[in-house]
């Protein structure tokens, strides 16, 4: 499995980041992570680490940044065959609404079903 996991803040910004890498390493999904460094002050060196930044100063240029960052995401998807998409927040859902029901229909998770679903195969 090779997921994709979308955060629409910072890393360290997003509660509980941690703890969804941990279960992600024990259940040996290979992962990679797109993060929007809104405050533009976390630039992490690391490959599995992709930083969008984009700074914007009216709620209308935000609306722009939101745009920009969902080609990015896009471009991602597109370049590597990812089996999982995993938005951390519902604003990513949201702009991504058609790419995710027509290509990932199967397979959108939020992080608490790969959670169950590992815990408690049996059920449903």
């Amino acid at each position: 499995m090779h997921a994709l996991i979308l955060l629409a803040d910072n890393i360290y910004l997003t509660p509980y980041i941690s703890f969804y890498f941990n279960v992600l390493d024990k259940l040996n999904i290979d992962y990679k992570i797109i993060y929007w460094d809104k405050n533009n002050n976390e630039d992490i060196k690391n490959p599995r680490y992709m930083r969008f930044s984009y700074k914007y100063k009216s709620k209308i240029s935000k609306i722009l940044g939101y745009i920009k960052f969902r080609k990015s995401i896009i471009d991602e998807i597109n370049r590597n065959n990812y089996t999982i998409v995993v938005p951390l927040h519902s604003i990513l859902a949201f702009i991504l609404f058609d790419l995710l029901i027509f290509n990932f229909k199967k397979n959108i998770y939020m992080m608490f079903e790969i959670i169950v679903m590992k815990i408690f195969p049996y059920i449903g």
